[in-house]
């Protein structure tokens, strides 16, 4: 499925979502601008690395990847009981093509399917306190050569972002922001833990609404 197809990803997502929590409507939208460790106030962040293929335009030169990069940022409105999340999925550069044109990649059925269901599965985690296992990648093919790091986009964001913030800290400490530091994507996802009876799965949302709501009365 390419990836401009933002309207399948919604839809194969929706699906998901209603066959879990069919009384809250959550929405999905392809995102350019969303970056790595830096969601809006409020909003939760998961990362993937999936596989896939691309095919350059320029020399035509196809290849495979299990370094792609899948961002999304999310968000629950516990006023509207409605979700949404922003999605991005970062393109690769041709190590061919000594062009700045980056390629997006295409996934199979398959692999659009375990991509949306790890998403599923953590909002589920996060919001509601289901399990969570995350589905490891899946090589469907060999893969090509190693890829560049420099032309894998979504690891060059995340350096450029990590000098920044390296460069901030580095000034006197008049001059630093007051920002803490962003948070790794292993620090985001929390250690297995054992499975929640019913009680305290309902325990456990009640409070998450309960501190959602006062958080939306002081704001």
């Amino acid at each position: 499925m390419p990836v401009k197809n933002g309207y399948k990803w919604e839809q194969k997502f929706q699906e998901q979502m209603r066959q879990e929590i069919p009384w809250v409507k959550w929405t999905l939208k392809l995102d350019k601008n969303i970056t790595p460790d830096f969601p809006r106030p409020g909003w939760m962040q998961y990362q993937q690395r999936v596989f896939g293929r691309f095919l350059c335009a320029l020399c035509n030169r196809s290849w495979t990847s299990a370094q792609i990069i899948t961002l999304c940022h999310f968000y629950l409105d516990p006023w509207k009981s409605q979700g949404q999340v922003l999605m991005r999925i970062f393109a690769q550069k041709c190590n061919n093509c000594s062009s700045w044109r980056s390629e997006n990649p295409e996934f199979s059925t398959k692999s659009v399917t375990r991509i949306l269901k790890n998403l599923v599965q953590y909002i589920l985690h996060v919001y509601y306190g289901y399990d969570f296992e995350e589905i490891l990648v899946i090589w469907e093919v060999p893969l090509d050569e190693p890829p560049n790091r420099g032309n894998i986009v979504g690891f060059a964001v995340r350096d450029s972002l990590k000098h920044q913030t390296k460069s901030s800290l580095s000034l006197p400490s008049s001059q630093k922001s007051c920002r803490s530091s962003p948070r790794s994507h292993e620090d985001i996802i929390p250690e297995p833990q054992r499975p929640l009876t019913a009680g305290e799965k309902l325990m456990l949302f009640c409070v998450v609404m309960l501190c959602l709501i006062l958080g939306q009365i002081l704001h």
